[in-house]
């Protein structure tokens, strides 16, 4: 048990499963989400986003508007 008391902090993905676990079997650990996986859920919710706002103007698809293709080549990954 003292072991694991020593523990300050774990690293780990979104997943809720390893939160849980951590918090059961390290009470004492800081649990800290990985960079890799926070910039790909930013990432992602800018991309549902962009694509909201892209059919919001779809009108302009046919203008061959620079607003609409820019919204439409934009990638943010």
């Amino acid at each position: 048990n003292g072991e694991k008391d020593k523990v300050l902090y774990v690293s780990i993905d979104m997943y809720e499963t390893y939160r849980d676990v951590i918090r059961l079997c390290l009470p004492c650990a800081c649990i800290c989400v990985d960079s890799f996986h926070v910039i790909k859920q930013l990432n992602f919710c800018f991309q549902k986003i962009r694509i909201r706002i892209m059919k919001r103007y779809e009108k302009f698809k046919h203008q061959r508007s620079n607003f609409y293709w820019l919204l439409n080549k934009v990638s943010f990954s």
